[in-house]
């Protein structure tokens, strides 16, 4: 399976999910595809986690900041730990 997000004039247009790779093709026929990595069997831009950030940095809402320091992880799923408990 996939992380997603989808993104549409820099607002969250498909929100963070876990989603299979049938569904990802599908996506794709409305989203550009990009990772940093290559998948196969899909047609997505690879770029580097820097490159991604910068993306996300240049696509950002007025409101958030551009420190990345100042970037928290989103999480789509419990942890193994906390799925454990």
């Amino acid at each position: 399976g996939f992380y997603a997000c989808g993104y549409n004039d820099g607002q969250v247009d498909l929100q963070p999910c876990y989603i299979m790779k049938d569904q990802v093709k599908r996506l794709l026929k409305e989203y550009k595809g990009v990772s940093n990595t290559d998948i196969k069997g899909l047609r997505v831009k690879k770029v580097s986690v820097l490159d991604g950030l910068i993306l996300a940095i240049e696509n950002k809402e007025q409101n958030i900041s551009d420190n990345p320091e100042d970037l928290i992880a989103l999480y789509v799923r419990k942890s193994q730990a906390e799925e454990g408990r």
